[in-house]
């Protein structure tokens, strides 16, 4: 099982149908292998110097970067509207039952378990997503104002803090910690 997670689902099949020994393969991918998965993209690998290379830029990019002191947060309108009202961040499934009534959801996306607490939302908010995402599409329906693709919506906004959803403009502005 071990060896069968080093390989590409087309390099198995592919093993498998050719009768290929990928045991060289994947002993070198066993020092160092990054696997970079993106929908609707076939799975790419690097391994060795290359991989290093990317964990390098990877770590760089991923820098935490302070967010204490943003105010202001640009988003895609996903369904226009504006709302005030305090976050509530859902960032597991077990949070969705627990959400109360006219909170700002604020989620890194949502899927169809997330709706009957979109449903008591006074406004959505999102860090991935476009106009076509299941959080613009259910708050349009819902007629909500949801904000989508923020990046960094769970990192500067915590629970409790008073926000302004403007879907109008895509921006939400923190009003009190």
């Amino acid at each position: 099982t071990e060896d069968l997670q080093q390989l590409t689902m087309p390099e198995l099949i592919d093993s498998l149908k050719k009768k290929k020994n990928l045991a060289n393969l994947v002993a070198e991918r066993k020092q160092q292998t990054i696997f970079f998965h993106a929908p609707f993209k076939p799975t790419t690998t690097s391994q060795g110097i290359a991989a290093e290379k990317q964990m390098t830029t990877i770590q760089k990019q991923s820098a935490k970067i302070d967010t204490s002191s943003l105010s202001e947060i640009k988003g895609k309108i996903g369904s226009a509207g504006k709302a005030t009202g305090r976050v509530q961040k859902i960032l597991h499934s077990k949070d969705i039952a627990s959400f109360q009534e006219d909170r700002i959801l604020v989620a890194i996306y949502t899927a169809p378990e997330f709706v009957p607490a979109m449903k008591k939302a006074a406004a959505v908010v999102t860090d991935t997503g476009g106009i076509t995402c299941h959080a613009a599409i259910v708050s349009r329906e819902l007629h909500i104002p949801c904000i989508v693709g923020t990046h960094n919506a769970t990192e500067v906004l915590h629970d409790g803090d008073l926000v302004e959803v403007d879907a109008n403009t895509g921006m939400i502005t923190v009003l009190k910690k």
